[in-house]
């Protein structure tokens, strides 16, 4: 019986030994493992990467440069101008034209002349031109044009129209201003055949003694 009574004790006492070793090392396996620390050598320091030092940026400016403006006085070159035709002279135009060189008429050379030279030159001319034209007569009284031998009542009627009303403008007729009256009165051959010019000259200069 005793035998017996010590085998049991035996066991329970195995068994309580083996469950409380199960349980040490049950809580060891629970441990974090920790990590191994790095060991260095005696004097040798950790590395520790290098410091890059800091990139400098030129600051820029945002305000606009100042622009040099050339010296007061300084001539700048301009483009040259594109030419462009004359206009035409307008009609109201050429009689004011023709009025101001009125003021003070001069002889035509073909006052000098003999009918056939005059007639030359009136053939050689250009373009017709139109002659001093006045609005009215001098003080409202026109010279006697009758007086000039070519003139009769009906050319000195188309004279007046056309504004010629003293000698002076016909002494200073030239080759194109005789075409421009020609293409203007009636029996325009005369002017050429006897010489107007000459014949108005005349009467101008007896008019001032």
């Amino acid at each position: 019986m005793s035998m017996l009574l010590k085998s049991a004790v035996l066991l329970i006492a195995a068994f309580l030994i083996g469950r409380g070793i199960g349980y040490l090392l049950t809580r060891q396996a629970r441990k974090p493992a920790e990590k191994p620390k790095p060991r260095f050598l005696e004097n040798e320091a950790p590395a520790v990467a290098p410091v890059q030092p800091p990139i400098e940026v030129e600051p820029v400016s945002l305000e606009p440069e100042p622009v040099a403006l050339p010296a007061t006085g300084t001539i700048v070159a301009k483009a040259p101008k594109a030419k462009t035709k004359p206009k035409p002279e307008p009609e109201v135009a050429a009689k004011t034209r023709a009025r101001k060189a009125e003021a003070a008429p001069s002889v035509s050379p073909l006052a000098a002349m003999t009918p056939d030279q005059v007639e030359a030159a009136v053939a050689a001319a250009g373009v017709p031109v139109e002659p001093a034209r006045l609005k009215t007569a001098d003080k409202g009284k026109p010279d006697p044009l009758l007086d000039i031998v070519g003139i009769g009542p009906v050319n000195e009627v188309q004279l007046h129209a056309l504004g010629i009303y003293h000698f002076r403008q016909i002494a200073a007729w030239t080759p194109e201003n005789i075409k421009w009256v020609s293409e203007r009165i009636k029996f325009p051959g005369r002017i050429v055949r006897e010489n107007w010019m000459k014949q108005a000259a005349e009467f101008e200069a007896a008019k001032k003694g």
